[in-house]
């Protein structure tokens, strides 16, 4: 008895230990957020993408509707994905009035630097302390997560939504409880308002939550109770934004009414596979014409839509098509940098933290990744390791 309360106590204090060196981690990711922010925002007396945005720009079009809807006058309907700029912005902006630009930055950070905590807690979850430390690290330095912090776009805030999904999708598969997979529901619905790409998640999830019912003996009506309560607050999260699209439309719709423009932006065959090249100033993604021909096609009432023609492609040119999809998986492994709304080499080389990180650029990060997936691949065969599979279920 004696033995087994020493043993309590020293794994105690190591617990202990973890979570202080984990908390430190994070407060120094979050200095440097605010610094890298303060580098950026201050490049050329603030006149650059964080505080004057392009007016065509994504950035500008979020401070826009954010300010509209904080004054009460809402959209004709939600086109973009609508947590950022419907429900985050607004209330920064009612809370903090002419400070909300700053106060947003400032939040941002806060966010990414709980995105570093909480991976750090994952990381430990699915291995050990020490991975957890490496891995919160690794996310304290990474370029890509520093980079988007002072501008105004979902990325950052996206990041926290999905390491915290992960996290307590973790914390469910541990505690077995009905209430966990309904806040792991909750999550996610927040999530997909936020990025629609989420609902590429449900099989990992879904998949994790069912070998861990299964390899708990649990019985069909306690697992059934769990998928319903996940999927029932995952919609009702949802659900105002897909009542009010829905009237507005006249039809049945989801939260977001972009889905055709966004799913032929990048699945023609014309569409480049990342959408611009690496190394180009901030703009727009390249709108071949391709794209204009199958926008027109979902108009009408006999439209077609985008997911139907891609549909139509893939059964006449089913090599052209996995061929995309295979360009696009590979250079989801390239370690440069994509410009859209920003770009790394142009408003993120205003830091100069950010020009010499290159253990924290997606050229270092990315392949200690890879290695990582394939070091581990012959433990997924394993019993009792849903956690891994959740993992990996995330990460493909």
């Amino acid at each position: 008895m004696r033995g087994h309360k020493k043993t309590q106590e020293l794994s105690q204090k190591c617990g202990n230990s973890f979570l202080r060196a984990l908390l430190l981690i994070s407060a120094a990711a979050l200095v440097l957020r605010l610094f890298v922010s303060w580098e950026i925002a201050a490049a050329n007396n603030g006149a650059n993408n964080v505080f004057a945005p392009p007016s065509t720009s994504d950035l500008a079009t979020y401070i826009s509707l954010a300010k509209n809807i904080s004054s009460g006058i809402l959209p004709d309907v939600f086109y973009y994905q609508p947590y950022y700029y419907a429900v985050f912005l607004p209330l920064i902006f009612v809370v903090f009035g002419g400070f909300a630009l700053y106060a947003t930055i400032i939040i941002q950070a806060v966010l990414s630097a709980l995105t570093v905590y909480l991976t750090g807690r994952c990381a430990e979850k699915v291995f050990n302390e020490r991975a957890g430390i490496f891995a919160a690290v690794f996310s304290a330095i990474s370029v890509p997560l520093l980079l988007y912090v002072p501008f105004f776009q979902n990325e950052t805030l996206q990041t926290f939504h999905l390491t915290l999904l992960f996290f307590v999708v973790l914390r469910a598969l541990e505690r077995k409880r009905i209430a966990d997979w309904a806040l792991c529901g909750a999550v996610t619905g927040i999530a997909v308002l936020t990025r629609g790409n989420i609902w590429l998640l449900l099989p990992a999830i879904i998949i994790s939550m069912l070998l861990s019912c299964s390899r708990n003996g649990e019985n069909w009506k306690n697992t059934c109770a769990k998928i319903i309560a996940f999927a029932a607050v995952m919609l009702f999260v949802q659900l105002p934004f897909i009542v009010y699209n829905s009237v507005k439309c006249g039809k049945l719709t989801g939260p977001s009414t972009a889905a055709n423009a966004v799913l032929a932006l990048g699945n023609t065959p014309e569409a480049p596979a990342g959408g611009r090249d690496a190394g180009l100033s901030a703009g727009a993604m390249y709108y071949p014409e391709a794209f204009h021909r199958m926008m027109r096609l979902t108009g009408g009432e006999s439209g077609k839509s985008v997911a139907r023609q891609m549909w139509d492609w893939f059964c006449k040119e089913p090599g052209c098509f996995i061929e995309l999809q295979f360009r696009k998986a590979l250079l989801f492994w390239d370690g440069r940098e994509i410009p859209n709304n920003v770009a790394l080499e142009y408003d993120g080389y205003c830091s100069t933290l950010l020009r010499w990180d290159f253990a924290g650029s997606s050229m270092v990060l990315l392949p200690v990744g890879l290695a990582g997936l394939l070091w581990f691949t012959g433990r997924l065969f394993g019993q009792k390791e849903e956690k891994l599979i959740a993992l990996y279920g995330f990460v493909l």
